[in-house]
């Protein structure tokens, strides 16, 4: 069954076509059915105007009857709060209290060393900064593990930078979650704030995301979705009191569809959202420009010459993205593009423990674009 949620537009108004929309619902149908996901949920606009809006699947993977998943329904949104995490840190340049070619060293001491000493902010956020890529990212058969048992809120910087650099600062792109929580760590120091406060403050109240946390609250666990156990231990897990609120900056945001696309929608218009500015625009111009130079990649048995990277944002990752389009994904997964010559926004959840799906995001954003007129 399809819920629909939210919509303010018909899509023959904007210029969309039914019969691709029908497309994409059938898609994700017939993956639930074949177990790739257990869920989906998408909201796409044009033009400001949200003209799809919905939902289908199961709330839980643990329980028989654990409900539907809604157009309202929590899901952690997993790598896809690096975009925020960038955000946060371009808001700081935009007040004038860092800036992206600044090493970091000045903020973090524990870079102050021949081996980290000229990494620079804009490093981090590009994923060249040499740090170790994500487990798993070369098709390692038996990668180092993401974090370990003695890592705690004294040591954590420490263990993250070490050992030997994987490749030299600023020649290849590496994607790295350890780089963001150390950007989070920076947001921290700078403003003087925790990171979830920040992000509480600049963005998720001004947005008015009334649904995305890095603690759920009790009152709303029942709507979080649910695919094994290791989501349950998750929820918990950001309640330990030696937890480090730098640590959610990789992937610790819960969202829904609605409110990551007003994320989105702001990045569309330029930092403003309901005339309010959330961000400069030439802020949100630079963020979301290519500034790498035949830098190439080798994440996942993906070999790239000429990788396009903005702060943090990928840029025409897709071959059927027009040019200056700006994408981020999520494990679990999370989908969010935002196409400027279109003025199209679209995010995708469908929740899944699958390492890679057939369809990931690659065929229902296809499926999206392709129902334009």
């Amino acid at each position: 069954m399809i819920t629909q949620g939210y919509v303010n537009s018909a899509p023959a108004d904007v210029g969309v076509r039914t019969e691709g929309l029908a497309r994409l619902n059938q898609f994700f149908l017939d993956a639930i059915e074949a177990k790739n996901i257990q869920a989906a949920g998408y909201i796409v606009s044009r033009n400001g105007k949200i003209f799809a809006h919905n939902a289908m699947g199961s709330l839980s993977g643990i329980q028989e009857d654990g409900g539907a998943f809604l157009p309202d329904s929590i899901h952690n949104i997993a790598s896809a709060t690096k975009v925020f995490t960038a955000a946060a840190i371009m808001k700081l340049v935009e007040q004038g209290k860092i800036s992206l070619e600044q090493p970091v060293s000045t903020i973090l001491p524990e870079f102050a060393n021949p081996t980290h000493e000229i990494i620079s902010i804009m490093h981090l956020v590009t994923h060249t900064s040499g740090l170790r890529a994500d487990p798993g990212a070369h098709n390692e058969p038996y990668p180092r593990p993401f974090w370990s048992d003695e890592m705690n809120a004294k040591n954590w910087i420490p263990a993250m930078l070490e050992g030997p650099l994987q490749y030299p600062i600023g020649e290849v792109w590496n994607y790295c979650t350890a780089g963001f929580q150390l950007l989070g760590e920076v947001v921290s120091k700078v403003s003087g704030m925790a990171y979830p406060e920040f992000m509480q403050q600049y963005f998720f109240d001004p947005l008015e995301m009334t649904r995305t946390f890095f603690d759920v609250p009790d009152e709303y666990r029942a709507s979080v979705c649910i695919v094994d156990e290791t989501d349950m231990m998750g929820l918990d897990w950001v309640r330990n009191p030696e937890l480090v609120g730098s640590w959610l900056a990789g992937g610790g945001i819960y969202s829904t569809p609605m409110d990551i696309w007003k994320f989105g929608q702001m990045i569309l218009d330029k930092g403003a959202y309901n005339g309010n500015p959330i961000l400069s625009r030439k802020i949100v111009e630079a963020m979301t420009r290519n500034h790498l130079v035949s830098v190439p990649s080798y994440n996942w048995g993906i070999h790239t010459k000429d990788k396009q990277v903005g702060v943090s944002w990928e840029i025409d990752k897709d071959p059927t993205f027009s040019p200056g389009t700006v994408s981020h994904e999520g494990f679990g997964w999370t989908s969010l593009f935002i196409d400027p010559q279109e003025g199209l926004v679209y995010v995708g959840i469908t929740p899944t423990k699958a390492d890679w799906w057939v369809a990931k995001p690659m065929i229902p954003r296809t499926l999206v674009l392709s129902s334009l007129e």
